[in-house]
């Protein structure tokens, strides 16, 4: 008998893609699955598609409901329920390709030392098109989540099939609504998640006009009170696994936290800014140019308080194009890149 996968779609208000994320699975070479669809707390027609898809083929596919609660915890009641040794998480916009389940079982039914499969992925837009054949850095081959992680979530949901036995050292998802999925990987690397790869497209994202949580441009006052679990739970784990402060990536993660900071406190949030500042204090090389801005930085927000030496240390780095942006992460992506 071929393992169980648990595949876990959480959902709300967007019945317009799921039958397309369901119908991936239905469609898998790989038959011993079981699909538990999470309506979390629908205020459309989703709640009806969702039974009408559980009355369609019960035996394998299941439907619970809950009150709103984000993604995250959509997901861990159907983690709680699920009965396979592989976890599967896709969202109910994403598509899985036909392959991804035969092939990620197989490498990890043959490297019982790995505790995750992951592939290629490709990007695609309301119709299916493939817009990027490699998405992302799913096809580069890593055999940890950091400390790439420490530059970017470099990898979508549904990329990796997680072994259930790793997954229950990982721990809950976290009420987080964004980024909680970054912070959950956080806490896989804290873990020393093994990865395997494999050099081919598995799953699709897609993009379209409903935009997603974590796909928007403008860090949001949402996004900076949030954060900082997010942040802490990477500091952790790059403690963990002894990322080097010196390498580009902690480099890299320390100018966001910064930034971050800068940002809060010019917005009028005090206490988040201060949690950001400790955070880049934490990870930055003693010494350098980064450690004495942020010494500095952090005194004349004792003295002045946090809204005006923010507005005015961000306004500055802006200027001079210093911020944890694309210029950054290219430095930290050329590097990661030659560690291939």
């Amino acid at each position: 008998m071929k393992p169980l996968v648990s595949v876990i779609i959480p959902v709300y208000n967007r019945a317009i893609f799921l039958d397309e994320a369901v119908e991936s699975v239905r469609t898998q070479t790989f038959s011993n699955w079981e699909l538990i669809l999470v309506d979390d707390g629908s205020t459309d027609d989703t709640q009806g598609r969702v039974l009408e898809i559980v009355a369609s083929d019960p035996e394998r596919i299941h439907g619970i409901r809950i009150e709103n609660g984000g993604p995250g915890l959509a997901r861990e009641s159907a983690r709680q329920i699920a009965g396979g040794r592989y976890i599967q998480y896709l969202d109910s916009d994403d598509v899985l390709l036909p392959e991804k389940l035969a092939l990620q079982v197989n490498a990890l039914e043959q490297n019982p030392d790995r505790d995750v499969a992951y592939g290629m992925i490709q990007l695609i837009n309301e119709q299916g098109d493939v817009l990027e054949e490699d998405h992302k850095w799913g096809g580069r081959s890593f055999e940890a989540l950091l400390p790439a992680l420490l530059v970017s979530r470099w990898w979508s949901t549904h990329t990796p099939l997680w072994r259930r036995s790793f997954l229950n050292t990982v721990g809950p998802w976290s009420s987080l609504r964004m980024g909680e999925d970054w912070e959950y990987e956080a806490r896989a690397a804290r873990c020393g998640a093994r990865l395997f790869h494999l050099p081919v497209p598995l799953s699709q994202t897609r993009r379209h006009q409903e935009a997603r949580l974590t796909g928007v441009s403008r860090i949001t006052n949402e996004h900076l009170t949030g954060w900082p679990i997010l942040l802490q739970s990477l500091s952790d784990a790059a403690a963990q696994c002894a990322i080097s402060p010196d390498s580009v990536e902690m480099k890299h993660f320390c100018r966001w936290a910064f930034s971050l900071s800068r940002q809060a406190g010019g917005r009028g949030l005090p206490k988040v800014a201060a949690v950001y500042w400790g955070i880049a204090r934490g990870v930055v090389v003693p010494g350098s140019k980064t450690d004495r801005e942020l010494l500095c930085f952090g005194y004349l927000c004792k003295v002045l308080g946090w809204r005006l030496p923010s507005t005015g240390l961000e306004w500055a780095h802006r200027r001079i194009r210093r911020t944890p942006g694309a210029e950054t992460l290219l430095d930290a992506d050329a590097q990661v890149v030659g560690k291939r």
